[in-house]
Parts: structure tokens; sequence; C-alpha cells
């Protein structure tokens, strides 16, 4: 079977935190070089004493550093079962994902845009606070592909104010291929797509001008946002615009909740993602975090359940001792 090369980083990150789990923090600096030399170690032929009493001591410094813990070998293993069921989804055809479910959100977006174009009021688009490097602002670009399908097909002005140049490119070029799949390249335009600045306050402030003066129909703010979110949900309620906000910052959902129509809570960002992209290996990926999830609240349930029982029949404690050792450490091992 033939593996595709943009799998193999994943799973190298997947191995290097299960390797961080599994290994010993490194000492200081002072620590290694104190570290005693084996006594094992002979010297090569032809070697000098001086050279064979450093590289005795390098040879011992790495196993002071290497030294593996079996208090942690619970996240190694749990760190290999989390790689083994991503690729499990991604690399086999065989695993088909269920459809993924239309969340009201998602469907409302038609339905704004519908009532942008019977207004003849524009549709204002936010990505975000962060920059391309962020999943949620590039799932955020994902939902303004669709976005911008829809109001070419309407005959509907879009405009998108971004914080970032990067931002800037990738909303631009987004935009301008979904004109021209609709075939309305000719009702692109290029001034509507509006770096504004990088600053945080600078940004709000030009983005609530934006809404106060165009006082668009509809208001859709898909992408992570942080303490700002607020200003533009109140400057879009204000001119009365349908709002639709997905985030995946929780401390800010409480906000688009109370001031927007339809709000995607959490990971349901990377659901609309992968709903308008069609794309299998998206919706791959949105199975596979949902299987892990689902497997570590049965862990959590267990892992609740064996303690409750170990404390209800004191006298049985001592067959839950296996299972418990190998899920976490005891203080002795953690000292």
């Amino acid at each position: 079977m033939k593996v595709n090369k943009k799998y193999i980083w994943p799973v190298f990150f997947c191995l290097f935190f299960a390797g961080a789990g599994y290994v010993q923090r490194a000492p200081a600096m002072s620590q290694v070089a104190a570290a005693p030399a084996p006594v094992s170690e002979a010297p090569h032929a032809g070697e000098s004493p001086i050279a064979s009493v450093a590289r005795a001591k390098q040879a011992g410094a790495f196993r002071a550093i290497f030294q593996f813990r079996n208090d942690r070998l619970a996240v190694a293993v749990f760190a290999l079962a989390i790689a083994a069921i991503a690729l499990a989804f991604l690399l086999y055809p065989g695993v088909r994902p269920r459809r993924i479910r239309r969340i009201p959100g998602i469907a409302a977006i038609e339905e704004a845009v519908g009532r942008a174009a019977e207004m003849g009021r524009p549709v204002i688009f936010l990505t975000g606070l962060y920059d391309v490097n962020s999943i949620a602002t590039i799932s955020g670009l994902t939902v303004l592909a669709h976005a911008a399908g829809l109001t070419a097909s309407h005959g509907t002005r879009l405009i998108i104010p971004c914080c970032h140049p990067l931002v800037y490119n990738a909303a631009r070029n987004v935009t301008y291929d979904s004109y021209s799949a609709a075939g309305k390249l000719a009702s692109f335009s290029p001034e509507d797509i509006r770096f504004i600045t990088e600053d945080q306050w600078g940004f709000a402030a030009g983005v609530e001008g934006i809404i106060s003066r165009e006082k668009p129909a509809a208001c859709f703010y898909f992408g992570h946002f942080v303490s700002e979110s607020l200003i533009y949900a109140e400057a879009g309620s204000f001119v009365g615009a349908i709002q639709i906000a997905a985030t995946n910052e929780f401390t800010q959902i409480p906000f688009f909740v109370a001031s927007c129509d339809y709000t995607l809570i959490g990971e349901e960002l990377y659901a609309a993602s992968a709903y308008f992209s069609k794309d299998q290996r998206d919706a791959r990926t949105l199975f596979a975090q949902d299987t892990i999830k689902i497997i570590i609240c049965a862990l959590i349930i267990a892992g609740t359940l064996f303690e409750t029982a170990a404390g209800i029949f004191p006298e049985n404690s001592e067959r839950l001792k296996a299972f418990k050792s190998f899920i976490a450490a005891t203080e002795d091992e953690r000292k």
C-alpha cells in the first residue's frame, strides 16, 4: 500500500509526543556534565586515557537523559493508539464516515444570503483575528468559499475585512475561485476584500465602522475571535443584520450566543468546514476525532466506576490495583 507523504508528519508528531510522555525530562547542563561515567565503558584500542574518560562521561550523560519511565507507559500507549486510529480513518478506504449532520447554523447561511439579495444590502464575512497558521482561520476560509459562491449566484456584494496580509491574500484567492466557479467573475470586486490593520482594537474599530456605514443584511463570523467579538456582534445587531457565528474560543461563545441569531459551538466550526469542503479526508479526520473523544469518555467513565467500586467494596480493591497502576502512577513513582 502506498502511503501519502502528507500523513508522515502527523504520525511523527504522535510518536514524538508518545516519546515525550514516556522518556524522562532532560536534566540541566550542570547535571549532564556531572553525570558519573559508567564503569562498564572499556577504552577503545589506541585511545588516550583522557578521551576514554570523556567518552565514558558522555555515554553516562546520554543514559541519564534518556531514562525511560515506566509510570508514563500509559501516555505512550494512549498516544500510539490515537495515531493508529487516525491513520486507520485516513488511509483505509473501507472506513467510511457517516454523513455530516446539517447544523441549523449551516442551513441558515443560504437563507441569510438570500435575504441580503432581497434587501439589496451587502454581506460581511470575518475569518477571525488569527493568521492562516490557525486551524480556525483555515476552517473559516473554507466556509468563505461556500458563502462567496452563494453571493455570486445571488448577485450580492460580499465585503471581507482582513487583519493579516496572508489572510487577505487567501481570502482574495478563495473568493476569486468561488466567483469563477459560479460563472460570475465579472461581479468579483477586489476592493471589497480589505486589509485593515494587524492591531486588534484598530481592526475591531475598522470593522465596526464598515458595519455602521454599509449596513449589511448578513454578518458571518467564522474563525478564532477573542475579546473584540462582542464589538462585531453588537454593531451587526444594531443595523438589524442576520448574524451567524462560529468560533473555537470557548470564552467568546456566550457573547455570540447572546447577540447572534445562530452560533456554532466549539468544534462545530470544523464540522461546518468539512461539510462545505465535500472532501472525504476532512470528513475522515472529523470522524476520527469523534471516535477518539468517545474512547476518552469511555475511559473516564471506566476509571470512575473502578474507583467507586474500590470505595464501596474495599475487600476487592486489591484486584483493581493492576488497572490503576497502568493508568496513573503512584505518588512514590512520581516523586
